[in-house]
């Protein structure tokens, strides 16, 4: 095997028709320089055999090697038809018709945006300048804002895009989670043209449950556009709404409390022992514990912090009848903990009688096994996404990223 052959396996050329010339190394990159070139084909204009007629040199980026940047100059034969005059320029399946990146390098750019890369980092990696890659990300790729066929589970929920815009997001709730909608807004108005105008009645009727947050906003599109369709309230909505409720309950539970004392420490400390499963709460054992400078029990904690306030005392019985019927899927105890909660003016007011409001669907939490949870988990991809190339001001430059991390 002759030498110019191993240079074209390391730079991953495996077209035949392609020879090398000679290589170059600079002192910023290297130069391979390579002619291509085969037996002449019919015109494609009149059918007519073409000859051989002079070459023309063109420059394209290929990976870089070590980091540092190749550049092939490639000369490359031209055609020319003695009946019709038409020329044309010989290809290879390695090059992209019309552009300077190889298939090999647009694979390699793509791919790295995959992995949430900025520009410029990818830029820097495979040796073009970032404009290049920019042009190669958004130019070859199309953004498909609705998925082919409308999966029988959803879920809807939504997140912040461009500046202060908020936009809305649909995924498959079963097992490949693909994406299915994703708006530029979270309007009802948008929402509801999108689903009339990308699916028919017939495969709208299909769908059978809809798993979204406590927004009520999109309650009231959703048995317009789904009339057959469940739905689901998030649990692990359910569970923040009564949380936050509680916490709520808590911080008020000290106030006029001496900041020196032991029921302070322990409401403002070792708040996340309150948060515990009661069923869960360690009574025998005893540590230490910095926030309230001495060793006790989880559940002497416990007690201690309710013993303060009767009020915290009935939202913590309320938390807990929620969460230990939403971790059991317990719908007739999660019905009867929120129906029949007694208010007493606390903060966990609100939560339950949101959840009242909302009765049937945070029932069917229990009822059915779907959840947010996998767009949640896309939802913190995006963020990641955002986050590490430092925002969007092209909304459908950071939509296009996001089809690609879900890719």
């Amino acid at each position: 095997m002759s030498q110019n052959d191993f240079i074209l396996k390391l730079l991953n050329i495996t077209d035949t028709n392609i020879k090398i010339i000679d290589c170059i190394n600079q002192n910023h990159r290297f130069e391979v320089r390579a002619k291509l070139t085969y037996a002449p084909f019919n015109c494609p204009n009149c059918g007519f055999n073409m000859i051989k007629y002079g070459f023309k040199s063109t420059k394209h980026f290929l990976l870089s090697l070590n980091g540092k940047a190749i550049r092939l100059n490639l000369k490359r034969q031209r055609f020319l038809c003695n009946n019709c005059h038409t020329t044309t320029l010989s290809h290879s399946p390695q090059l992209l018709a019309g552009k300077n990146v190889t298939v090999a390098l647009n694979n390699s750019i793509v791919q790295l945006a995959k992995d949430s890369l900025t520009i410029k980092e990818i830029s820097k990696i495979v040796g073009v300048s970032a404009t290049t890659v920019s042009r190669s990300l958004y130019d070859n790729i199309t953004f498909r804002q609705s998925a082919k066929v409308l999966p029988v589970n959803l879920c809807f929920d939504e997140f912040r895009s461009t500046g202060s815009d908020m936009s809305f997001i649909c995924c498959d709730a079963d097992n490949d989670h693909k994406l299915v909608g994703l708006l530029s807004n979270r309007l009802n108005k948008s929402i509801t043209e999108f689903f009339l105008n990308q699916y028919s009645k017939q495969e709208r009727q299909l769908v059978r449950t809809i798993t979204l947050d406590l927004n009520a906003q999109y309650q009231t599109i959703v048995h317009r556009l789904f009339p057959n369709a469940e739905i689901i309230v998030d649990r692990f909505h359910i569970v923040q709404l009564v949380s936050r409720a509680l916490d709520k309950a808590r911080l008020l539970a000290t106030s006029g409390l001496n900041h020196f004392s032991r029921e302070y420490k322990v409401l403002k400390s070792e708040w996340k022992i309150f948060h515990m499963q009661e069923s869960s709460l360690n009574a025998a054992d005893s540590r230490y514990y910095r926030g309230l400078g001495e060793y006790s029990t989880q559940q002497n904690i416990v007690d201690l912090g309710l013993n303060q306030s009767d009020d915290f005392k009935h939202s913590y019985e309320a938390y807990q009848s929620v969460l230990e019927a939403i971790r059991n899927n317990d719908i007739d105890a999660l019905s009867k903990a929120i129906t029949h909660y007694k208010r007493n003016g606390s903060p966990m007011d609100i939560a339950m009688n949101t959840l009242k409001k909302n009765l049937s669907y945070v029932l069917n939490s229990s009822r059915y096994s779907y959840s947010n949870g996998p767009l949640e988990g896309i939802n913190r991809k995006i963020k990641a996404l955002k986050r590490g190339c430092f925002g969007f001001k092209n909304q459908m430059h950071f939509f296009m990223r996001i089809q690609l991390i879900r890719a």
